[in-house]
């Protein structure tokens, strides 16, 4: 388990750089693809988009991905997305409870317990992590800023329904580079991309893409 008062966050890309540089040691010769969804997608962006030609990754897919982090702040306070801000929130409130536990965190207790959304939480957190306020945050760690430096064939999958994200921060083809293509369903929600006629037995396009994607890169 994590022992430091620092913990994960969307725009760590170092974390992958650090991964990524352990399997290359580790595996030498290897093929190696990324898959990241969500938060996780976000940072993966943000590290293809640092490294450019430098990343031993040979391709990457991307799924949901918020990609401004201030907008999707901004429309977790709207709509039925309240309920997922709602649910996340807490638990990320209890993840920073339990290290107060064992950890001297500069988090005051008082604003954790009245803080009642991501922008709230990500304000307080975000000395954790180097950054002066949450507006740095998301400034610095936002992937979209980085989709135009990236230089390995990206494949991210996005939905136009997706609540954690507006529809004017989904990025435009002048904001990709030549290796990215930008795949926008018209419905999939958040990682979802459920289909199928039976209920009790979904399907999930999702994983088929996934499958031709690395079939195309890696045979």
């Amino acid at each position: 388990p994590n022992r430091l008062a620092r913990w994960y966050h969307s725009g760590d890309s170092p974390d992958i750089a650090f991964l990524v540089e352990v399997i290359t040691q580790r595996f030498p010769g290897r093929p190696l693809g990324a898959f990241g969804v969500s938060l996780g997608g976000n940072a993966l962006l943000k590290y293809l988009g640092e490294q450019g030609d430098r990343t031993p990754l040979q391709a990457a897919m991307a799924v949901s991905i918020p990609f401004e982090l201030g907008t999707t702040a901004k429309r977790l306070t709207y709509g039925f997305s309240r309920v997922y801000q709602w649910y996340l929130s807490r638990l990320v409130k209890k993840k920073i409870r339990q290290k107060q536990k064992t950890l001297q965190l500069d988090i005051d207790p008082a604003l954790l317990k009245t803080a009642k959304t991501f922008y709230d939480i990500d304000n307080m957190a975000a000395q954790l992590h180097g950054f002066a306020n949450a507006e740095a945050y998301y400034a610095l760690a936002s992937a979209k800023q980085f989709l135009r430096y990236i230089e390995r064939p990206t494949w991210i999958l996005h939905s136009k329904n997706d609540p954690f994200l507006s529809p004017e921060a989904i990025p435009k083809v002048t904001d990709l580079a030549e290796q990215v293509t930008l795949e926008l369903a018209d419905s999939g929600g958040h990682a979802g991309f459920i289909y199928g006629k039976n209920p009790f037995q979904p399907r999930y396009w999702i994983d088929e893409r996934f499958r031709r994607f690395y079939r195309q890169h890696f045979g």
